[in-house]
């Protein structure tokens, strides 16, 4: 029952949309006609809902996949697993993230789903989002259930690929570029994160690669850092639970070019905000910017970097983290912005 399902272009993480995907959707296709995918919301997990069944107080994202939609009476009350794919700007099919335990709802939940988009401002929000791009809100302005969400899933359960993974001939992905479910039946598998288990590799003998070519060449689309409006919304309801739990006088915003500043018990902890799929991707973006902004040119002026971001952290996230403290003696950390929880998670 497992499947294959084919998601649009985006250069924003799939928390909104970008506009990417009308640059290479052509002919008949939903995305070519309207100019954007209603899975361009898929991992914006600030906005999760609990309670259409009251006997189960799970936080869960309700999205929406177009190849679902298409055979939807079919998978209803099934609970499977989803390879999410897509095809970039130079035409290369790439795996997106994996969702484990995806559930397809009623149309009874999903009428409440659409219930509560539009009394928590979501739906005006998608709607803004699209007005932005340029883009007719049209699809929006009185939407059918089925065409805000036909599946459900707990954000933990997400497994992003980082980088993406390309698939190439003969993986069935590649066969087809309509969104069409794929019984995901072929034993592929996505790689498996390293961890410090790997061993090294020595040098064995054999000439090292040869040089790379020198000529201009355009590389494959990777994603913008166009502003995620995100970010400030999680920067404002980081500021206000550090206030909570440390004092009103703890916490300085944006000084420095430092999203937030913590003064507590006689250290400083400078807090880079990022919101990645993964955290891997956070710390990559962040680590810089942090120790550059506490030790330029040669000054001591935060005596931890932490790095905040609603990704899920893995094992991997753990051991790479504790190797750069032991190894290099930096002192970063990794904390996890919980939406349900509207808290700041342990750092790791």
């Amino acid at each position: 029952m497992n499947k294959y399902c084919r998601i649009c272009w985006n250069t924003r993480n799939w928390r909104l949309p970008s506009g990417d995907a009308r640059r290479i959707e052509f002919g008949d296709s939903y995305v070519a006609v309207y100019g954007f995918g209603h899975e361009e919301w898929l991992f914006n997990f600030e906005w999760l809902l609990s309670g259409y069944d009251p006997d189960d107080q799970h936080e869960y994202k309700y999205g929406f996949l177009q190849p679902i939609s298409k055979y939807r009476d079919l998978y209803v009350g099934e609970t499977f697993s989803i390879l999410l794919y897509t095809v970039d700007l130079s035409q290369s099919t790439r795996a997106v993230a994996c969702i484990n335990n995806a559930y397809v709802p009623s149309v009874g939940e999903l009428s409440w789903v659409l219930e509560h988009t539009r009394e928590k401002g979501w739906l005006d929000l998608m709607r803004q989002h699209l007005r932005e791009l340029g883009i007719s809100d049209e699809p929006f302005a009185s939407p059918n259930p089925l065409s805000i969400a036909n599946i459900r899933f707990m954000p933990e359960n997400v497994m992003f690929c980082n980088p993406m993974v390309v698939l190439a001939p003969p993986h069935k992905a590649t066969r087809i570029h309509r969104y069409q479910p794929l019984n995901w039946d072929d034993g592929f598998q996505l790689p498996i994160s390293p961890s410090n288990t790997d061993l090294l590799l020595e040098y064995d003998g054999e000439d090292d690669s040869p040089d790379r070519s020198e000529a201009e060449r355009t590389r494959p689309a990777q994603p913008s850092t166009v502003f995620d409006p995100q970010h400030s919304i999680l920067q404002n309801r980081l500021r206000s639970a550090l206030r909570v739990r440390y004092g009103m006088n703890s916490v300085r915003m944006e000084r420095g070019f430092v999203d937030l500043k913590l003064f507590e018990r006689g250290r400083v902890t400078f807090i880079e905000i990022k919101m990645e799929r993964t955290v891997k991707s956070c710390i990559r973006l962040a680590l810089g910017q942090l120790i550059e902004y506490a030790h330029y040119p040669n000054l001591r002026k935060a005596d931890i970097l932490l790095v905040v971001g609603d990704a899920q952290p893995s094992e991997s996230d753990v051991i790479y983290l504790q190797f750069l403290r032991d190894n290099y003696k930096l002192p970063v950390y990794y904390a996890q912005w919980s939406w349900a929880r509207g808290e700041l998670g342990p750092r790791i």
